[in-house]
């Protein structure tokens, strides 16, 4: 089933049952991110375009488009960068982010993802397929994803992402065999006294060694 709902300041966003909806991993992670006027992004998952949206909504001036593989998915994204009056600066297609090719001079300055971080064989997937896609590495992991933003990146163009505390090692992996330097981390604690939920990572595509360690977020004081 799909309904509407209101973000902030009279941004909309539709949402379906079907599709993986807005999450506090997203909200965070669109905070997060540093998007200067003018600069491209380019979004790895758009699902229905939550990450987008708000990315446009806080950034005045910015471009994003991006790739999904759920086709219904990619339509109410569409669907709400119009009922917002991005459409003529927002962008998705329907695709495979594995078959992401080097996109030769049509590079980004940014790269987003909120990629799927479950491993599929220790479970805590959806009973909802689609869902449980987006949730668990069924069609992709953060290897491929790292790839995928290697392809469309500038060099020295940034990748924003949210991952699990648990797996950092296979992001650190994927990142550095790609040629990524992490420049910024801040984690994400539900409680202060509960071990982080939670990581958020800037990498820089051909950066040098220097990493700022943020404080913490607390969700609940």
């Amino acid at each position: 089933m799909q309904k509407q709902h209101i973000l902030f300041d009279g941004f909309k966003i539709i949402q379906d049952d079907n599709y993986l909806k807005l999450t506090q991993d997203t909200a965070l992670l669109s905070d997060f991110v540093k998007v200067k006027k003018g600069e491209r992004v380019f979004d790895i998952g758009v699902g229905v375009g939550s990450l987008s949206l708000l990315l446009l909504v806080k950034n005045k001036g910015i471009y994003t488009n991006g790739i999904e593989i759920l086709e219904g998915a990619a339509n109410i994204a569409k669907e709400n960068f119009k009922i917002n009056g991005f459409e003529d600066v927002a962008d998705v297609r329907v695709g495979d982010l594995k078959s992401i090719r080097d996109t030769g001079d049509d590079k980004y300055e940014v790269c987003v993802s909120n990629p799927p971080y479950f491993d599929k064989a220790r479970g805590k997937t959806s009973k909802n397929d689609t869902v449980a896609a987006s949730r668990a590495e069924e069609n992709a992991d953060i290897f491929d994803v790292v790839k995928a933003a290697k392809c469309v990146l500038k060099w020295g163009g940034r990748l924003y992402f949210c991952y699990k505390p648990e797996r950092i090692e296979s992001a650190m992996k994927a990142l550095f065999e790609n040629n990524f330097a992490v420049k910024r981390m801040q984690f994400v604690h539900q409680k202060r006294n509960k071990p982080a939920n939670l990581v958020m990572i800037e990498a820089r595509f051909g950066g040098g060694e220097w990493m700022d360690i943020e404080p913490p977020i607390i969700i609940e004081e």
